[in-house]
């Protein structure tokens, strides 16, 4: 039976999907590192000692340990990470990767001065995986929880620290403290005692899922929905309450626990929790509950338990899709203000504009990829514009701009392109996933033919009119 982490590393925008997941629940920025991938030679350097070749050398994403993208993170520091010629990402990488080479321990330790904290977690699941789950980075707590010392002696003492030491904008304008402070201001301080706990629950959850035996098929086909599914529910098991019941059901019982993932359209699958303590993910296709224990006889006290259970993950749930609203609600309005105040009206004529615009797009969402088009009205089709892609290939470009355009002149090809029913509908479409029997999820969100090179993979696709 295979380690459900076997499947994962064949399927790397799976962990994506889990690790976004889990931060949003956690609340706490996070992301994943393969120690096998950082270099022995590696050396903590000062923010300002970075060079245009450490830039050049920890650009290359193939080499980077960074087996993920941020996910949850603070504001400020994706300003910080977008802004500054990529110098704040070489210091980054740098610094945390030099810190936890040798690291066998979970650990917290500053962030570039004692005004952050980093928080990791290692991971080593046999010959599959050895690396860490790295919460970074969380403001600590001021001496006396208010706020206005929060953002004067804490976030501004930070900002300005940095600023010292950043490269100078080629823009004619220095870095905003005050813009900063705002960015980092958004997001709230950790007591250390709730970063640590944090840290372990998120690390065992991490372990646990890594660990599951999987009982599917090469061919089961598991949607972004799964993913979730299983993450909320395995952090869920992992709290403290949960734990707690979980642990006195066993000892009622001599069955097995089974959660029932089943979501939507393809779905059908279960989470066994065992007595002994593993967890296995498994087919099923008989009559289904929400949770059940396998051949179980009604019991008045374990009934309850049951109920317990219940709620506490449909509570989990429903607090998931709040906090999913809220966290791309805020991106968006970040992204339109940022558009409006550093652009305004776009010139038809300057390239240079939408390359940029692209650029931040993709950086704010943490997407591998962005494109803007342009509605041609007498010729009745989108135009390519320009595109940021993380993995550059000079074909790509080209690739998309001859399917949008022959899309634009075949009717069933036009329907079947969401860019197109995106701007003739005048709303925004999303499409959350590309499965692995070449369908769509939501089915009626497809797009073009990935077999026609435009996609190979897609794990999130949003489109704005």
């Amino acid at each position: 039976m295979a380690l459900f982490i076997e499947h994962l590393l064949k399927n790397k925008w799976a962990i994506q999907v889990i690790q976004n997941t889990l931060s949003l629940h956690a609340h706490v920025p996070i992301r994943l590192l393969d120690r096998t991938k950082i270099p022995d030679n590696i050396k903590k350097l000062k923010l300002s000692e970075i060079t245009s070749n450490d830039v050049q050398r920890f650009k290359n994403r193939n080499k980077s340990p960074w087996i993920t993208i941020p996910s949850n993170i603070n504001p400020m520091i994706e300003y910080l990470r977008n802004n500054t010629e990529q110098q704040w990402i070489a210091w980054e990488q740098a610094f945390i990767s030099a810190f936890l080479k040798n690291q066998k321990d979970k650990t917290i330790l500053p962030y570039y001065n004692e005004d952050m904290n980093i928080a990791a977690y290692p991971i080593k699941i046999d010959n599959h995986f050895d690396g860490f789950l790295v919460i970074c980075p969380c403001f600590k707590e001021p001496g006396n929880n208010s706020y206005g010392r929060f953002y004067n002696k804490i976030v501004r003492n930070f900002t300005s620290k940095v600023i010292e030491n950043l490269p100078k904008k080629k823009a004619n304008s220095d870095y905003d403290a005050d813009e900063l402070a705002l960015y980092g201001y958004s997001k709230s301080w950790i007591k250390r005692e709730q970063l640590q706990e944090k840290r372990d629950i998120l690390g065992k959850t991490f372990e646990d899922i890594f660990n599951i035996k999987c009982e599917l098929s090469d061919e089961a086909n598991l949607q972004n929905s799964s993913y979730e599914s299983i993450s909320q529910t395995i952090f869920a098991v992992n709290q403290p309450d949960m734990s707690d019941i979980l642990s006195e059901l066993l000892e009622h019982t001599d069955q097995n626990i089974c959660f029932d993932l089943t979501q939507r359209h393809k779905d059908n699958n279960i989470l066994i929790l065992k007595k002994n303590g593993s967890i296995k993910l498994a087919e099923y296709s008989q009559e289904r509950k929400k949770v059940w224990i396998e051949n179980y006889k009604p019991n008045k006290k374990t009934d309850d338990m049951l109920l317990k259970v219940e709620r506490i993950l449909r509570e989990s749930g429903t607090a998931y899709g709040t906090l999913y609203q809220g966290y791309t609600s805020d991106k968006l309005k970040r992204f339109w203000n940022w558009l409006t105040e550093e652009f305004g009206i776009v010139a038809e004529s300057n390239k240079n504009i939408y390359e940029r615009i692209v650029k931040e797009i993709a950086q704010l969402f943490t997407a591998d990829m962005s494109t803007i088009y342009t509605f041609n009205y007498p010729e009745n089709i989108l135009e390519y514009k320009a595109e940021y892609l993380q993995h550059k290939d000079k074909d790509f470009a080209q690739t998309l701009k001859d399917n949008m355009e022959n899309a634009g002149k075949d009717k069933k090809l036009r329907r079947n392109a969401i860019s197109y029913r995106c701007s003739e509908d005048k709303k925004p479409n999303f499409c959350r996933a590309l499965l692995s029997d070449g369908t769509w999820d939501p089915p009626e969100e497809r797009t073009l033919n990935p077999q026609k090179g435009l996609i190979s993979r897609l794990s999130l696709l949003w489109l704005f009119p």
